[in-house]
């Protein structure tokens, strides 16, 4: 017997991917100085990023955050300065960072190297 309507057939269901279990690279501290000669304020803040090896998910970490108020300009540049001189070992210019971070999460190196491969063994052909 022949029937004029076909069953339809299920459509599977849509399942989302695991959450990831992040595992985080971290970066060079970031030092931010706020400052205000006019009211005599400095805020001094330094972060660390951190960004996961699998997904690139980033998280910034606050570290130091210290507020001064009512001071001169003089105390200002001074005290910035002793920040600088402190955690030198382990700040690097925001920008560098940044840049380190952007690259990491970008850019695949080892697909680059394949590529660059490939490349070099067509030319000498």
């Amino acid at each position: 017997m022949w029937w004029p309507f076909k069953k339809k057939k299920p459509v599977p269901a849509v399942s989302e991917p695991p959450p990831c279990k992040h595992k985080w690279k971290d970066f060079p501290w970031i030092i931010r100085f706020y400052f205000d000669y006019g009211k005599g304020t400095l805020k001094v803040e330094i972060w660390e990023p951190y960004v996961c090896i699998y997904c690139k998910k980033r998280e910034n970490r606050k570290l130091i955050e210290d507020y001064y108020d009512g001071i001169s300009g003089d105390e200002i540049e001074e005290l910035m300065k002793k920040y600088r001189e402190k955690y030198r070992d382990y700040c690097q210019h925001e920008a560098v960072v940044e840049d380190q971070i952007n690259d990491f999460q970008l850019v695949d190196r080892e697909w680059l190297e394949i590529a660059n491969m490939l490349r070099r063994s067509r030319i000498n052909e």
